[in-house]
Formats: C-alpha cells, sequence, structure tokens
C-alpha cells in the first residue's frame, strides 16, 4: 500500500488535531485503496469526497490495525461485493472486541477468565471492572474451594455488580458445562 501516508508514532509537539488529520488521512487513503477493487460508480468529485467523509467519520474512532485487518478481511470474504461504511466498521468493531477480550483473559487462568465472560455475558458489569474484581485477591469465604468459585465471588460482591446475588455460581457452572 504505497500510496498510503506513511505510519509513525505520534511525537510529543503534535496535537491531538495534528493527529487526528492524520488519521483521518490515513483513513481515506486506505478505503480509496479498498474501493479501487470494486466497481467505481462515476460521481461527481463532490459526492465522492461526501462519501470518504463518511467513511471517516465511521472509521475515526478505530486504530488503523483494526481499520486495516477489517479492510483485509472483507477484501478475502467479499470479493465482489463493494463494501459499505457499516460493513467495515462491524469488522474493526469484532477486531477491538476480539483484542480487548485476549488482552485481559491474558492474565487470568482459564476458570478466571470464565468467571469474568460470565460477568460480561450476563451484564454484571463490563470485562475490565470484572478483570480487576477477580485480581483483586479479595478474601472470599472458605465454601470457595476452587478458583472459578472464588473468581465468582469476588465478582458478585465487588461494589460495581449490577445484580450481586442470585445463585451466579450455579449459573456459571451451567455456562462452563454447555
Amino acid at each position: 500500500m504505497a500510496n498510503l501516508p506513511e505510519h509513525r508514532s505520534p511525537s510529543a509537539s503534535e496535537s491531538g488535531s495534528q493527529q487526528d488529520e492524520r488519521h483521518a488521512v490515513w483513513i481515506a487513503g486506505r478505503i480509496q485503496t479498498l474501493l479501487n477493487h470494486y466497481f467505481q460508480p462515476d460521481n461527481p468529485a463532490d459526492v465522492t469526497e461526501a462519501a470518504l467523509d463518511d467513511w471517516v467519520d465511521m472509521l475515526g474512532p478505530f486504530s488503523q490495525p483494526a481499520i486495516e485487518h477489517a479492510c483485509a478481511s472483507y477484501l478475502r470474504d467479499q470479493p465482489r461485493r463493494r463494501p459499505s461504511p457499516g460493513d467495515i466498521t462491524a469488522r474493526a468493531e469484532t477486531f477491538d472486541r476480539d483484542g480487548e477480550r485476549r488482552k485481559y483473559a491474558a492474565s487470568l487462568s482459564a476458570e478466571e477468565a470464565c468467571a469474568v465472560e460470565w460477568a460480561v455475558m450476563t451484564g454484571r458489569m463490563g470485562r475490565e471492572t470484572a478483570t480487576q474484581a477477580v485480581q483483586s485477591r479479595t478474601e472470599v469465604p472458605e465454601w470457595c474451594n476452587s478458583e472459578a468459585q472464588a473468581a465468582v465471588y469476588r465478582i458478585r460482591h465487588h461494589p460495581n455488580c449490577m445484580t450481586p446475588d442470585d445463585g451466579g455460581v450455579a449459573q456459571y457452572r451451567k455456562m462452563v458445562r454447555a
């Protein structure tokens, strides 16, 4: 992708608006490159520019690796259908969500990671908060005789837990066995 601006780490003197502008230029270049693999409608220049603005607005919150992954996976999976901004945004969201899950799960045992996923899936708390709760090493009662029970206990008794007392250990066990 020689036509894309080279990615540089932002310097300390570079302001936030300069970084945002560089990111927007990179996104526009990446999307133009992606769309060149598909049919190009003969639109006036102002319509094409407005469409690129939509792409930049939708993809602006995502990192360059997430956008790059989204574009590459779309090109691989959909070689004949021109993408919409929503197609690439959905793939970038999935990339970011999977990366977030891996980042938090790397510091946990398998049982603790399952407990965190249970907390997120059941709406008790976000992944980062659940991970912090599990890692807090808050003292647990004697009946918590496994890592999984201790992790669920810490989540259920964390101050940010949405529903602290509803038989969470039993639900957790059912989820893990499924």
